[in-house]
């Protein structure tokens, strides 16, 4: 019923270096900001523990809210998700800043949170899931798909065959790709924990606290909203698009930054 799947060498080493580079880039990043005194630890880790407790309560909302009604409605499946995204991390990003670091200020107290926060959704996120296909793909290249999936159930089978698929079509070329979007994606985390550092040090500024949480809620749910626009190149717009949030948090930290 399903034909077999074959990893490329190429797709295989192309998922080794998105794992390398998940777990890398944050620290290699932290590290060269700590020499140039940039970066506290303390700041860093706060980002990482509080992205780690919003999943959680993040996933208990999915399980409440994503229901296989709503999954079968796209759109608005991407809608909530995006949504529970947007609002959820901003506000565990306001919370962070409000009570576990009271006191940390500085604009580069905002770079080491959104390293730590940036960071641990790239290692424990989008890592995971790259080691996971990694894995499956050498499994599925030494023991076949059949074998993988003796004993399951064939909807489950089902959607396996299509995400296995989907994995396999993959280069190194495409992961290198990807990991300039994660880059830019951790440029994204400072920006908008800039954004959130404001609206809770700086007076009259809690607007900016919202803008964060719209403006997270839209990234997320634009790289669907492209593919389904049918707007050519959307890896491509979707890379230029992300450029907004950056630019508009360069301009909220130009005007507002000198004032607490």
């Amino acid at each position: 019923m399903y034909g077999e799947i074959t990893f490329s060498a190429d797709a295989l080493w192309g998922y080794v270096y998105e794992v390398l580079f998940s777990v890398c880039f944050p620290i290699l990043l932290f590290i060269i900001l700590r020499r140039r005194h940039v970066c506290r630890v303390r700041v860093l880790l706060t980002g990482f523990v509080t992205y780690f407790l919003v999943s959680l309560v993040r996933q208990g909302f999915r399980v409440l809210l994503l229901t296989d009604s709503v999954r079968q409605l796209p759109a608005l499946f991407y809608t909530v998700s995006a949504l529970l995204s947007g609002v959820l991390e901003e506000l565990g990003r306001y919370l962070a800043f409000r009570y576990a670091l009271d006191g940390f200020s500085d604009g580069r107290d905002a770079v080491a949170y959104g390293i730590g926060h940036g960071g641990m959704e790239q290692m424990f996120g989008n890592g995971l899931q790259s080691f996971s296909f990694l894995w499956w793909g050498m499994d599925c290249n030494s023991k076949g798909f059949a074998a993988m999936t003796a004993g399951m159930e064939p909807e489950r089978i089902s959607a396996f065959y299509d995400k296995l698929t989907a994995a396999a079509d993959n280069s190194f070329l495409w992961s290198l790709l990807t990991s300039i979007a994660w880059a830019e994606s951790m440029a994204n985390h400072i920006a908008l924990s800039v954004l959130v550092l404001m609206a809770v040090h700086y007076r009259g500024q809690r607007n900016l606290l919202f803008a964060a949480m719209a403006i997270h809620t839209f990234m997320d749910i634009l790289p669907p909203l492209l593919v389904w626009t049918g707007i050519p190149l959307p890896f491509a717009a979707d890379l230029i698009i992300m450029l907004i949030p950056i630019i508009f948090t360069v301009k909220m930290w130009k005007k507002y930054g000198g004032g607490a």
